[in-house]
């Protein structure tokens, strides 16, 4: 299937969705709805997304913290690809990620971003409920690819939209059989750590059951 059509198709099915998580109490009280991008084809290979100035990607949140302290973006691959060389020298002793890359970096940019502790709180909230509505959606569709600067995050409401969004297909499989992606979701330790136990354990998790009952029970 080309990637445009199929787009096309993903984008369809997830504003149909909305149609039916906004009836149910339980997503409309958290106010869970799939954020996707408005896309206009203009061309065979070419099509306008829609664009929110106060939005950013998560690789330019990444590029951002990289150019404050001072090195390459492509340092903290070489560093960890030299410490692997390393551990395999050595009979196996662990790398320490945390030694090549902080696990702060995206609390770091919202705590600097917000202006108030009450809006970083509101954001940290908003966030992670459409965290998990983006989770649910690459859960549901095979979705392999899914580099940072595809991940976009509203600074003013939090939202966490995908704007290429191309599946990978299995022959002989359901279309939302979600088998393709060998990590339904990425739940990198950034996320985890802006995100908070609290976040993780409450608004994420009871999101995506929300999500997922809505969607099973339609008209329950």
């Amino acid at each position: 299937m080309p990637c445009w059509p199929a787009r096309a198709l993903l984008h369809q099915i997830f504003r149909d969705f909305n149609s039916v998580v906004v009836r149910r109490k339980e997503t409309r009280r958290r106010n869970l709805t799939f954020s996707l991008p408005v896309s206009m084809p203009i061309g065979h290979q070419t099509r306008l997304l829609e664009s929110d100035e106060a939005s950013m990607s998560l690789q330019d949140i990444y590029n951002g913290h990289c150019a404050r302290a001072g090195f390459s973006r492509e340092a903290p691959s070489l560093m960890y690809a030299e410490m692997y060389g390393e551990m395999q020298r050595s009979a196996g002793r662990a790398v320490d990620k945390t030694a090549i890359f902080q696990d702060t970096v995206l609390s770091d940019y919202m705590a600097k971003t917000m202006k108030t502790p009450a809006d970083l709180w509101r954001m940290r909230k908003e966030f992670t409920a459409q965290l998990a509505a983006a989770s649910l959606v690459t859960y549901v569709v095979p979705l392999p690819m899914r580099p940072p600067h595809c991940v976009r995050v509203g600074r003013m409401t939090g939202r966490v939209s995908m704007t290429d969004m191309i599946p990978a297909f299995i022959q002989g499989e359901p279309v939302l059989s979600g088998r393709a992606a060998h990590v339904p979701w990425c739940f990198t330790p950034n996320i985890q750590h802006f995100v908070g136990r609290a976040g993780a354990e409450g608004v994420f998790v009871t999101g995506i059951v929300a999500l997922a009952r809505a969607l099973a029970e339609p008209d329950a």
